[in-house]
């Protein structure tokens, strides 16, 4: 149908090629010319709805079956409209990109600890530039649990970013605040208990940082997260179509309480959720552990009947 452009970087060249590729399934081996606004518009409306269920004439316990994918999320189908229509600009045809329709956000996922082990591994490659500098603030997401609005200054939240007086090096402890509270209302806040070299570490930068947050305004987080996934071979969405981003550290923070035994009490608080049922999500992440013996239950049973 149309070439990808030799120049393009092989990552960027890959989710072209991948966008290309979803349309031609939804749409057919359509020529460039008869590619409009309305063709994309309908590209994205069958996108947004499609949907990989179980079939019906298939065994529900079938080993080559697979469980049902979630909705594509609306980014994601942005962003393929977006790789079109540049592949299409490249090769001559100027086609208007269709307004953006409201979708599901795409679900995120913990790291697996390989994972962890490859992100910082790869992070600590990078000792002269931004990635490398960032060690620090991807490793206190991970230890605090906290979204990222918690602990960067960021034009985009009013949320009061972490302070200098939170940290407490005599109890080791920080103080989160949730970025969820509302104006005018008591936000939640829970003190968490964090490593000693990590919190001299984060106290050393709060000393060195002007005003009176503890982190500077960090903007491209979610660049210098890709790259870092990257460099170190990770692949953000799973099977599933579930996500790695920043917010994944505390994905990950909630599941390692939840397979540690924490109760859905503990967690909840330690989060600060509002609802249980968010808590519910990190409990049925989390790997069954306890084993039931039932035998001596069995044999006295068995010793007892006539």
């Amino acid at each position: 149908m149309a070439r990808i452009e030799d120049q393009e970087s092989p990552l960027k060249a890959e989710r072209v090629s991948q966008a290309l590729c979803n349309f031609l399934q939804v749409n057919g081996d359509a020529p460039l010319d008869k590619i409009d606004t309305e063709a994309l518009e309908a590209y994205q409306r069958k996108r947004l709805r499609a949907r990989k269920c179980r079939s019906k004439t298939t065994p529900k316990d079938s080993e080559d079956n697979e469980a049902p994918r979630p909705t594509i999320s609306a980014s994601t189908v942005n962003k393929e409209l977006v790789y079109i229509t540049r592949l299409l600009k490249g090769n001559g045809f100027h086609v208007e990109k269709p307004k953006p329709l409201p979708g599901r956000a795409t679900p995120g996922r913990p790291f697996t600890e390989a994972e962890l082990t490859a992100f910082f591994d790869a992070c600590a490659t990078f000792p002269d530039s931004e990635p490398g500098k960032c060690m620090a603030h991807f490793l206190t997401l991970l230890a605090t649990g906290a979204r990222p609005a918690e602990l960067f200054p960021s034009s985009r939240s009013t949320h009061v970013a972490l302070l200098k007086k939170e940290i407490d090096p005599n109890t080791g402890t920080v103080t989160i605040r949730s970025a969820k509270q509302q104006p005018g209302q008591r936000g939640i806040s829970t003190r968490v208990k964090v490593a000693k070299p990590l919190l001299e570490k984060v106290d050393s930068m709060a000393e060195a940082a002007p005003g009176p947050h503890v982190f500077s305004a960090l903007p491209g987080l979610a660049h210098i997260f890709d790259k870092i996934c990257m460099r170190a071979g990770i692949q953000k969405i799973d099977s599933l179509g579930q996500k790695l981003t920043a917010h994944s550290f505390r994905h990950t923070f909630g599941t390692m309480l939840a397979e540690q035994g924490a109760s859905g009490f503990i967690i909840q608080n330690v989060m600060r959720h509002k609802d249980p049922k968010q808590t519910a999500r990190y409990l049925e992440r989390a790997a069954t552990t306890a084993v039931i013996d039932i035998s001596p239950l069995m044999i006295q049973r068995v010793k007892t009947d006539p």
